[in-house]
């Protein structure tokens, strides 16, 4: 199963045959899971100016990186490394991640003169005013980050758009809550920088023994669009200062299908991959999956691996709805229940992850306000 690969001006018209196809051969019931959009002006150059910044960031004194973490936001603006824990419940020291929400977009009016709840505070956690950038050590992060940034989204919106036309089409009703209301009012959003450190000889050990070695996990995202980029690999033992570049034949992202076939995604350097979250996996009646991936090793223990993500998401008090009719044979999210808000459904999808890893339920509790 291929990956789908369509032109940003096929997707000007939602309706038209050419959108509509790619839409649902990639993300409908029987798609691989993803989306691949060329053709974005300014994207190839975006692209190169950022990736090679998670490096610099990775490789900076530790002292310095930790200038920029934010505890009091559990890790989740700034930078974070050995914060989140790995399928075994040990301390994930295999990549680093710089976080910002992109979108200087001010909380709504909703926001602003509500009651404190707890989603309110959510979305107030979520705010662009958290950011911290290094701006003294890295100057072109930010102006690099939201420039890619603000061209995912507004490519994410042209996929989205295309995404409720096709609902529409299958007769389901989508006007209360369409998908593209996340890619116009990103106030949630959060762009995520990472840096995979090269692979110790210890994991090159156990990786030859038998046992698993991922970058990253299998897993899905809770949000409702997930904005990739293609890798960038760099070899840690090329000589002198400055990053030699290298393309491994192979990526290392991988897509289980619904069939649960597991498939190596090639994602081309000139395109933006678009994924489906489990938000718009409720809020499509289950016409749009969920993608379930996870990133490997790669088989070079000399290799780091950089690249970015953006994703957009309800806002936290946003009410999921799952309408009718359902796309048959595909079940919703099991910590989903009718009725819940966006960040109900954050908090309960935290809840599963870190029980299974033995976390504490006031972990949970506070992960659950980003």
């Amino acid at each position: 199963m291929d990956l789908v690969v369509v032109d940003v001006a096929d997707l000007a018209d939602p309706r038209s045959p050419i959108a509509q196809d790619a839409v649902s051969k990639a993300l409908g019931p029987h798609g691989l899971g993803a989306l691949a959009v060329r053709g974005v002006d300014g994207y190839i150059e975006a692209r190169k100016r950022l990736l090679p910044l998670a490096r610099t960031f990775g490789k900076l004194d530790v002292d310095v990186q930790r200038q920029f973490e934010v505890p009091e936001r559990h890790y989740q603006f700034g930078w974070s490394h050995g914060k989140e824990t790995l399928e075994d419940g040990s301390p994930d020291l295999r990549k680093g991640s710089f976080y910002a929400n992109p979108f200087h977009v001010p909380l709504d009016s909703r926001t602003a003169g509500a009651t404190r709840t707890d989603d309110n505070e959510a979305d107030a956690n979520l705010s662009s005013a958290h950011n911290v950038w290094p701006t003294r050590e890295i100057p072109e992060l930010e102006p690099a980050m939201e420039h890619l940034c603000e061209l995912m989204r507004a490519t994410a919106n042209l996929v989205a758009q295309t995404c409720d036309a096709y609902l529409e089409l299958q007769g389901v009703s989508i006007l209360q809550q369409p998908l593209a209301r996340v890619t116009v009012e990103p106030t949630a959003a959060k762009g995520r920088l990472l840096y995979y450190y090269p692979e110790t000889p210890g994991e090159a050990s156990r990786k030859d023994s038998g046992a698993t070695g991922n970058w990253c996990g299998w897993h899905s995202d809770h949000g409702s669009i997930t904005c990739l980029t293609k890798a960038m690999y760099f070899d840690e033992e090329a000589p002198g200062d400055v990053a030699r570049e290298v393309r491994p034949q192979q990526d290392d992202l991988r897509i289980r299908t619904r069939s649960g076939r597991e498939v190596v995604v090639q994602i081309p350097e000139d395109c933006i991959a678009f994924q489906v979250g489990q938000a718009a996996q409720i809020e499509s009646g289950c016409w749009l999956g969920a993608t379930p991936h996870c990133v490997t090793l790669t088989s070079k223990m000399h290799l780091s691996r950089c690249t970015f993500a953006l994703f957009l998401q309800p806002a936290a008090r946003d009410v999921l709805q799952s309408p009718h009719p359902r796309a048959p044979g595909v079940p919703l999210p099991i910590q989903y229940a009718e009725g819940m808000t966006f960040g109900e459904f954050t908090a309960a999808t935290l809840n599963m992850i870190y029980a299974s890893r033995d976390s504490t339920t006031e972990k949970v509790k506070q992960d659950a306000k980003l």
